[in-house]
């Protein structure tokens, strides 16, 4: 008898966690908490930080606005060097309640544009729908007016990946894009693209590895040391079901 109250999420967090050094990391300050206007508790961060050329901040996140609504991506920034943030923008939200878009990554270009790169899922908490297939392609929003607007989000076709994406600025000019391989055979693979990530959907895909016994893995992320080489770590299962973070080895020819 009577009604059944559901909501969609077991849980929230209660906002992002940050610490600011003020030597190099040697020590740390008390824990502050980063939560964005107009969005319920559950946002979170799974990308990275980006300096504009005015020593501005631009800190890409990820939630929902209302209770029961897919999540949204949206800019937050600090003025003074991260000692306080506000919501900034949206970079992307899909009004037909059909995809999640999701720990998004922030590059910008040589040319100064800004390109947000989202884990796009569909909806993963409808009961009986089984997770793995829930994965999509690559979906990006782009700005030209340094964070302040962005374009209708786009998606990349035949750019499928199941983790965050993460660009890297080679010595090259070239830009290298990661991301977890969660289908058979599971591992992680990568693009070299051109400066703009024009070519997101033809540049050839390049498989890093291909031995990992599941598709428990991902969230990569890449550094180009001074000689050239470069590093991408990532994290991955083994037979064991331990997770372990292990670095595939790059050069560039």
């Amino acid at each position: 008898f009577g009604r059944t109250l559901h909501n969609r999420y077991d849980c929230y967090s209660d906002g992002v966690c940050y610490s600011i050094s003020d030597d190099n990391g040697t020590t740390w300050r008390q824990m502050s908490v980063l939560k964005p206007d107009g969005f319920v508790k559950g946002t979170a961060v799974r990308g990275n930080i980006v300096e504009m050329s005015d020593g501005s901040l631009l800190l890409p996140f990820y939630g929902a606005k209302h209770l029961n609504e897919l999540s949204r991506v949206g800019l937050m920034k600090s003025d003074d060097r991260g000692e306080s943030w506000y919501t900034f923008s949206e970079m992307g939200f899909d009004p037909t309640g059909e995809k999640n878009y999701l720990e998004p990554n922030l590059y910008r270009t040589e040319s100064g544009r800004l390109i947000g790169l989202f884990r796009t899922q569909s909806d993963f908490l409808i009961p009986g729908v089984d997770f793995e297939k829930t994965y999509l392609n690559l979906h990006i929003a782009v700005s030209e007016d340094d964070g302040r607007t962005f374009a209708p989000v786009e998606e990349i076709d035949g750019l499928w990946g199941s983790s965050p994406f993460h660009a890297l600025r080679l010595n090259s000019g070239k830009v290298l894009v990661t991301y977890g391989y969660r289908r058979q055979p599971f591992g992680i693979r990568a693009k070299l693209c051109d400066a703009e990530l024009s070519d997101l959907a033809t540049a050839e895909e390049l498989i890093l590895r291909d031995d990992a016994p599941n598709g428990d893995l991902g969230y990569p992320h890449s550094l180009q040391l001074a000689d050239g080489t470069i590093l991408v770590s990532y994290y991955i299962s083994g037979d064991d079901g331990i997770r372990k973070i292990e670095t595939t080895i790059l050069t560039e020819n």
